[in-house]
């Protein structure tokens, strides 16, 4: 006779955050917990060269992260580029804390 299979618990070891669900994505550099990969790409923000950083839990809330300058005109030198989400992210408590999703998400029908 075999053991049912049991839920195994993923623990980030810097901040001690855990999670069961294997399509969660959990951020290193700010230790927020996302509902899925594409949540988890929408906090990244490009700053250039390559690099990223994470959004601010307000960039998240409001979906407008601040503007940044670009060096590009000849005559002046730097244009203003605002960038914006493409879908503003909202926190929703789940059982070891609260997971960032896309606001307008809800959650499937658990009738039986």
């Amino acid at each position: 006779m075999t053991k049912p299979r049991t839920r195994d618990t993923t623990r980030c070891r810097d901040c001690g955050r855990q999670w069961e669900s294997l399509t969660q994505a959990h951020c290193a550099r700010c230790h927020l917990q996302f509902s899925g990969p594409t949540a988890f790409d929408e906090h990244l923000l490009d700053t250039g060269n390559g690099l990223s950083r994470c959004r601010t839990t307000e960039e998240l809330l409001t979906g407008k992260p601040k503007a940044r300058h670009v060096t590009i005109h000849p005559d002046t030198k730097t244009r203003t580029e605002t960038r914006t989400l493409r879908k503003i992210l909202a926190p929703r408590p789940e059982r070891y804390g609260d997971v960032w999703r896309y606001a307008e998400h809800k959650p499937r029908s658990l009738t039986t």
